[in-house]
């Protein structure tokens, strides 16, 4: 069964809180400064929140926060950002050294494990709970696996005779794995990856197109006569990270960009 956003949420969390009160009365007086990006998240989460306290007592408040650590935050040297969704400031959930400063409580923790699994931000494709990511994630899951189907009894005999074959996209858009081969995991997923790229390349109205570089050309001369399967093989490669694409140029790059953009979509 896969596991939830939930469960990939930190287990031990603990905020580090305020140092001592040098550090206490400058964290304080940073968020009250309302020319600064500190200041003006304060400001505008005490308008939003309709509390009774004063502007002071609600920045005591954040700075001894349950849910996250803002003293980490400050200290880190992270800054609150604007949100374009909501047009209002709003802090990291992580740190740069990659500490968590949202707790697993934090209302909004499930979405950095959301952007770190699928690359996307859930509110530009409408998901706003948890309980919608991990319906979305599910679907994505299943959706992937049903691209992936048991070799027939020809493309069996054919593994038998090429071990060194891990993997191949079929004719009907399916992938396959040589059930010979004695890849880890790992090295099956970048095969599943890069086939997958390759029948979604195929399949576009506009296919690939860019000129291969010497090395390239050297790498593949026997690979295929088939001059837009190459570089549908190499733009592959490089989205599985894999380096017999050989070095790819800025072109290159940008064009797997593009194809793994479209792909999440």
């Amino acid at each position: 069964m896969m596991s939830s956003i939930r469960d990939r949420l930190p287990k031990n969390w603990k905020a580090t809180g305020l140092k001592d009160d040098a550090e206490y009365f400058k964290f304080h007086k940073l968020l009250l400064d309302e020319s600064t990006p500190e200041g003006k998240w304060l400001k505008g989460l005490h308008r939003l929140s309709g509390t009774k306290m004063s502007i002071q007592e609600f920045a005591d408040k954040q700075l001894f926060n349950d849910d996250y650590d803002l003293p980490n935050a400050i200290r880190s040297g992270e800054r609150p950002s604007i949100n374009k969704h909501d047009n209002m400031y709003h802090w990291h959930s992580k740190n740069k050294k990659g500490e968590w400063l949202k707790s697993p409580n934090h209302p909004t923790a499930w979405m950095e494990i959301f952007m770190e699994l699928t690359q996307k931000d859930p509110q530009d494709i409408g998901i706003n709970t948890e309980q919608e990511a991990d319906r979305y994630l599910l679907a994505q899951k299943n959706k992937q696996q049903n691209d992936i189907r048991v070799p027939y009894q020809s493309e069996i005999d054919y593994f038998r005779q090429n071990r060194h074959v891990g993997g191949m996209a079929t004719s009907d858009d399916k992938v396959i794995l040589n059930p010979y081969t004695s890849l880890s995991k790992k090295e099956k997923d970048a095969i599943v990856q890069n086939e997958r790229a390759r029948i979604f390349m195929r399949n576009l109205k506009h296919r690939p197109f860019f000129e291969l570089t010497p090395e390239q050309e050297r790498r593949f001369k026997s690979y295929s006569k088939n001059i837009q399967d190459i570089r549908e093989t190499i733009i592959a490669r490089i989205l599985s990270d894999d380096p017999s694409a050989g070095t790819p140029t800025e072109q290159q790059r940008r064009i797997a960009d593009d194809i793994k953009r479209e792909m999440s979509k």
